[in-house]
């Protein structure tokens, strides 16, 4: 199994779409393709997230769905604004 790490520079309308893919088709992309991809850095206008393990895409979607921002993920660092 091959694992892709994304960074996500943004997290509006089409990186919500893709997370909502990712975590939608997670199955299907690792038994057809052999991937599985991980989310390790999140930026929005309040900064950058990092987590070198890969965020919950569910929790990270519900964040931003319900607007939130990087500045609200405990993986928050204030040194990378």
């Amino acid at each position: 199994m091959k694992t892709v790490r994304l960074a996500l520079a943004g997290l509006g309308f089409v990186n919500r779409g893709l997370l909502r893919i990712l975590i939608d088709k997670e199955a299907v992309l690792a038994r057809t393709h052999g991937v599985r991809f991980k989310v390790t850095a999140v930026a929005d206008s309040s900064g950058v997230a990092l987590n070198t393990t890969g965020f919950d895409l569910s929790k990270l979607l519900r964040l931003k769905t319900e607007g939130g921002k990087a500045i609200d993920l405990p993986e928050f660092s204030s040194g990378l604004r």
